[in-house]
């Protein structure tokens, strides 16, 4: 989605936006392209990893409202759930099989960081 469709959406500003997708490209969330028919707009896409958590939280939603009704029967989908659902599936995707949570790429990168410095401490004379 276009960074100006976006900001018009949420009804915030460009800088905003810009520095919420900062932070979720850093995440491994979003990445940036440029449009192929104008180089002056910057596109977000999600990514796999931004996808898969994107629905974790949806569920997780899903059973923190389902602890709010007062039924202790579980409840079928109501229209509300496949309206949602609509709306969803053009930013995200479909859902996908959820599989446990995946390691955050800033965990790899930590990783790898250590594994970095214990080479080098074990140059050191």
């Amino acid at each position: 989605m276009p960074l100006s469709r976006l900001a018009s959406h949420t009804r915030t500003t460009m800088a905003n936006v810009g520095q919420i997708v900062s932070r979720m490209e850093r995440a491994g969330l979003v990445t940036r392209t440029e449009s192929d028919h104008d180089r002056r707009v910057t596109i977000a896409r999600m990514t796999a990893y931004g996808r898969h958590q994107f629905w974790l939280l949806v569920r997780r939603l899903r059973r923190v409202e389902a602890a709010y009704r007062t039924t202790s029967e579980p409840t079928p989908r109501t229209s509300h759930d496949r309206r949602l659902d609509h709306r969803l599936r053009p930013i995200a995707g479909a859902p996908p099989r959820l599989v446990p949570d995946l390691p955050p790429p800033w965990r790899r990168y930590r990783e790898r960081l250590r594994q970095r410095a214990r080479a080098v401490a074990s140059r050191a004379p």
